[in-house]
């Protein structure tokens, strides 16, 4: 039975629960039995052990592990009697657990939210075409025929063009002492390499049009204005004076017709546009279906609204904290107040939030639907995950069930397959 039940919150209740000893007596059996037999003294035969004894050497484990069982007896009784599956004890009070006299104390409990059974057809969305263009494929084309190139070394007289590599020496003006770290790759160097594009300066703005047309050994002079927004922030706004000078050369020799075609691996241009397009199909039916997920996602958000509990909520928050690439849980180590005040953990909550309302309500789904994990799916996700790991199928089960995480990656992996069904039942074009 129960005492008043306090509301604390939307999934968070306080009150007070008995356990029968019908409910009790059985744990106090069960742990007497097996202490009794895997307990070995001197001077007694296995199992025959006096328990006063046993109780002595042993009495504080043994009372843990009757709390422990006890504990989860009341939690099943509450469960019960409030109709609501509890998702874990936040805090244990006044704790009894006696033979014959059943046990009893006062929970904090936080309750697994209440979730409506979801309609999939409010989720409908739209998904982008994923035809291929003759102006893409002509596209695509055009960076094959780019990039399918032989190269020779510079005989004498040869000057640089484009899509050349070319090896040369620079020096700038720029004082070493003076410059912090970050600058030091763009002081001097005896030989850079890089492939002569005038329209893709990654290095220095305007090294591909200084280096076009100049020989082996001819030195041309570069002054680069850095813009405000430049990488390196020390040089960024600055202007530095350089001298390059050419001192190895590969030259390109641009490939057409057939020989392109066998560069990669195909008989002819026709086999190779039959090519390009199909990997291009591809990879637009992945973008096609990425978008769609995306959009899914969104509207399953905008469809829920229900509580979550708060134990979980705050687990799943650090998670996302923990992943968070600008590492907020070092910034705030040992200021768990400020943390919470933070944007980071804002966000953080945020996206748990939206997480955990999807999975519930995809979990709801599935029982609906009578959707299970079959034994083909399990074994793919933990060879995957296995895979990630790099351990070995049997040693990554082992650890999920010495973890206790084997239901919620079972959970995982069925809420994600139920996902990839509804983008194909759900996205329309």
């Amino acid at each position: 039975m129960t005492s008043d039940c306090e509301q604390l919150g939307p999934c968070r209740v306080k009150l007070t629960i008995e356990a029968p000893a019908e409910a009790i007596d059985p744990i106090f059996k069960n742990i007497r039995a097996a202490y009794t037999k895997e307990t070995r003294l001197p001077g007694f035969r296995p199992g025959k052990a006096p328990w006063e004894r046993i109780r002595q050497l042993y009495g504080e484990s043994i009372d843990r592990r009757v709390n422990d069982e006890a504990i989860q007896a009341l939690l099943k009784a509450a469960g019960e009697q409030l109709k609501r599956e509890v998702y874990c004890a936040v805090n244990v009070e006044n704790l009894r657990a006696e033979p014959r006299k059943g046990a009893s104390a006062t929970l904090t409990l936080d309750l697994e939210p209440t979730v409506e059974t979801p309609d999939p057809a409010a989720w409908k969305v739209a998904k982008p075409a994923a035809e291929v263009t003759d102006a893409e494929l002509d596209g695509q084309m055009e960076q094959a025929r780019k990039q399918g190139v032989t190269f020779r070394d510079a005989a004498e007289g040869d000057v640089a063009a484009e899509g050349d590599l070319l090896g040369f020496a620079f020096a700038s003006d720029l004082d070493p002492a003076a410059e912090p770290e970050t600058v030091k790759p763009f002081l001097s160097s005896e030989e850079y390499w890089t492939q002569v594009s005038p329209g893709d300066d990654h290095f220095l703005p305007g090294l591909g049009a200084a280096l076009l047309g100049k020989k082996l050994g001819e030195t041309a002079t570069l002054d680069v204005a850095f813009p405000e927004d430049f990488h390196v922030k020390a040089l960024a706004g600055r202007t530095v004076h350089y001298t390059l000078t050419p001192k190895s050369m590969r030259k390109a020799t641009h490939l057409e017709g057939e020989a392109l075609a066998k560069h990669y691996g195909l008989p002819d241009l026709d086999a190779l546009r039959a090519r390009i397009r199909e990997n291009l199909a591809a990879a637009k039916a992945a973008q096609a279906r990425s978008a769609a997920a995306q959009a899914l996602r969104e509207k399953i958000d905008g469809t829920l609204a229900f509580d979550l509990p708060e134990a979980r909520l705050d687990r799943e928050t650090y998670e996302y904290l923990a992943m968070d690439p600008e590492k907020p849980l070092e910034q705030f180590r040992g200021k768990p107040d400020e943390l919470r005040q933070s944007p980071a953990y804002a966000k953080a909550k945020d996206e748990a939030t939206k997480a955990l309302r999807r999975r519930y309500a995809l979990l709801k789904l599935a029982d609906a639907r009578g959707r299970k994990l079959s034994e083909k799916e399990f074994n793919d996700a933990l060879d995957a995950l296995a895979g990630r790991v790099g351990k070995g199928r049997r040693e990554t089960l082992d650890v999920l069930v010495r973890n206790g995480r084997l239901g919620d990656f079972s959970e995982t992996e069925l809420v994600n397959r139920l996902f990839a069904d509804l983008i194909d039942e759900c996205a329309v074009l």
